[in-house]
């Protein structure tokens, strides 16, 4: 029998998965040369049971987590933290969405006003807010597009 381990994922208003997985690749954060936390494409983080104690920040990202079986499970979730005592992780964001609840067009007009927003750049305009609309729906399309490929 394959080794286990349990998942949790939770946001300010539900616990979006609670579980035994087999293993879980999550997108994290590096540093810059300043030492400022930065997204670098690619930059994937597998964990399995046994894994060392640690706490890592999220990016803005895919999670898979594969589940007894040959099921993998994915979702999108916008940064957070991601703890694990080899035994359980657990998996902290303000927001979340599971591959299976994505809606393509909507992440699509999200994305496209949150462009529009910040080519406009009025006085008003918050751009931390706008970009971080943005980095959402372009999480989103692409778990659609990996979720597609994998159809």
């Amino acid at each position: 029998m394959t080794k286990q381990m349990q998942l949790k994922v939770l946001t300010p208003e539900k616990t979006m998965f609670e579980g035994a997985i087999e293993s879980l690749q999550i997108e994290i954060c590096g540093e810059d040369e300043a030492g400022l936390q930065v997204t670098k494409t690619g930059e994937r983080l597998g964990i399995f049971p046994g894994h060392q104690p640690m706490i890592c920040p999220l990016v803005y990202g895919i999670v898979a987590a594969k589940l007894p079986g040959q099921t993998t499970l994915q979702m999108a979730v916008m940064g957070g933290q991601c703890h694990t005592d080899g035994e359980t992780v657990t998996i902290l964001s303000n927001s979340a969405e599971l591959g299976s609840d994505l809606n393509l067009l909507r992440a699509q007009e999200a994305k496209n006003r949150a462009e529009a927003r910040l080519k406009e750049q009025t006085e008003s305009l918050d751009v931390t807010r706008a970009e971080q609309a943005l980095h959402r729906a372009l999480t989103r399309i692409k778990l659609s597009e990996l979720l597609k490929m994998r159809k």
